[in-house]
């Protein structure tokens, strides 16, 4: 299980990639949370999408499953790494289009 100092020093990557001891289910439940987004992502979406709607009845595993492998922390550093790329692309279409403008 990876502790919230240990999430901490990991690079970007790692922090979002299946964790040691992270079983593939746990690691595919996770996967569910991230991907749903820092607007939608809750315990709640994860169990109705992983579970197909049976929301009420698994809610406390996913909620374990969060704690013990720090999803809150890993979905952090994924969503500011994809905010770092999301602006680097838009940077670099402001150059190319100044480049194309100006010389």
């Amino acid at each position: 299980m990876a502790h919230l100092r240990e999430v901490a020093a990991m690079t970007d990557r790692e922090s979002w990639a299946r964790q040691p001891g992270e079983t593939r289910r746990a690691y595919a439940a996770f996967c569910i949370y991230r991907n749903l987004g820092p607007r939608e992502r809750s315990h709640g979406q994860t169990a109705k999408r992983y579970y197909e709607g049976k929301t009420r009845i698994y809610l406390g595993q996913i909620a374990v499953l969060s704690s013990k492998y720090n999803w809150v922390e890993r979905c952090r550093a994924y969503d500011e790494f994809i905010d770092e790329q999301k602006r680097q692309r838009l940077l670099d279409e402001i150059l190319e289009m100044a480049d194309r403008l100006f010389y």
